[in-house]
């Protein structure tokens, strides 16, 4: 999918432990890290991931294909705390409570995802 998808967190500044957390997960995927834009690889496909430099701003994710990418996304917004934004679609939180620290003006729309399975079927479905 070539629509952009945005990574952001609103519950305060990432820590020490979410970076570590965060890079991880990023370098198994991207292993030439820590740039302004990369290429996640996926056994079926992967995306581009911008902003990877500047974890504390969240990323944007586009092209996304196949299906093990979208665990990934999930996966990420998971160890960061972030609410994973599809334009077009409702905002989805890997984490309920997260709702409480959203803006209101995108708090009315949300929905819980824990898989990527989750969060595919919120997008093909907006």
């Amino acid at each position: 999918m070539s629509f952009d998808i945005f990574l952001q967190r609103f519950d305060g500044p990432l820590t020490d432990a979410d970076k570590v957390a965060l890079n991880a997960i990023i370098r198994s995927f991207a292993p030439a890290s820590g740039r302004a834009f990369s290429r996640f690889e996926t056994a079926d496909g992967g995306a581009d991931v911008y902003g990877e430099d500047d974890l504390a701003n969240g990323m944007m994710i586009n092209h996304a294909q196949g299906t093990l990418i979208w665990d990934v996304i999930v996966r990420i917004a998971q160890a960061g705390r972030f609410a994973i934004m599809p334009v077009g679609c409702p905002t989805c939180l890997t984490d309920p409570a997260l709702a409480a620290t959203l803006p209101s003006e995108i708090a009315s729309d949300t929905r819980v995802v824990s898989t990527g399975r989750d969060l595919l079927a919120v997008i093909t479905h907006s």
